[in-house]
């Protein structure tokens, strides 16, 4: 295990390339090794923005197809989800109260589902978030491909966990806030990021191993501040 911490001001940053040995998938422990046989179905949902200072979104999605990306104007969020109603529940729930949206799936099944399976598994999650309101992100996705574009966004910290899958993170636009964390733990396969900079976070923290990790650190940084990086990942030789 190799720990790095870089402090830097406002400026360009090169890429860092981490080619790491490989760790057992972290998977949501809900997922089971199943059938081929599947019930897929359908559900989306929306909500226009009312004068929201904050939202919290807690996004769990144990295994195939992500995106994540900015809402149109006056959107608070709108998700379509497509699940395996055999083994999986949908979850959906909005509370006006705690400012807490929660939208993915919850796994009937018991054990881990192998990491070969994934390919076979159809549900996909398209969820996209307001811009202009502040947002506090909890990723936590298992098995399958992540689409996760936060440029334009307000973030107000962000946390992804990323198991058995290949996921991509970008941020192709200036955050609209200061942005206190920016949270990566990451199990197998692959994680590219593009413009982290862009997230204008006081800190970036990268957990875990990966097969293949790409982190770019360019884009716009708080202007006049210091930012910090930590970097704990098993690196191969």
């Amino acid at each position: 295990m190799t720990r790095r911490a870089l402090w830097f001001a406002a400026r360009p940053i090169t890429a860092l390339r981490f080619a790491a040995l490989p760790l057992a998938a972290v998977l949501l422990s809900s997922l089971a090794e199943m059938g081929h046989a599947q019930d897929y179905r359908t559900t989306s949902g929306s909500r226009q923005r009312r004068g929201e200072t904050e939202l919290r979104a807690n996004v769990e999605f144990a295994v195939g197809e992500l995106r994540i990306a900015p809402a149109a104007a006056g959107t608070l969020y709108r998700f379509d989800l497509v699940y395996d109603a055999e083994h999986f529940d949908p979850v959906a729930s909005y509370s006006p109260e705690s400012r807490r949206l929660r939208v993915g799936v919850d796994g009937r099944g018991r054990g881990n589902i192998r990491h070969r399976d994934r390919e076979r598994w159809r549900q996909r999650l398209d969820l996209n978030l307001s811009p202009a309101t502040p947002v506090s992100l909890d990723l936590a996705f298992g098995a399958g491909t992540a689409d996760v574009e936060l440029g334009g966004l307000s973030l107000s910290d962000v946390g992804v966990k990323a198991g058995a899958s290949e996921t991509t993170i970008r941020v192709s636009e200036p955050n609209r806030v200061t942005c206190r964390v920016f949270t990566l733990e990451v199990g197998a396969i692959d994680l590219k990021t593009e413009k982290l900079g862009n997230a204008r976070c006081q800190r970036i923290k990268l957990k875990g191993g990966a097969a293949s990790v790409v982190l770019d650190l360019t884009g716009q940084w708080i202007a006049g501040a210091t930012s910090q990086v930590d970097i704990a990942v098993g690196l191969g030789s």
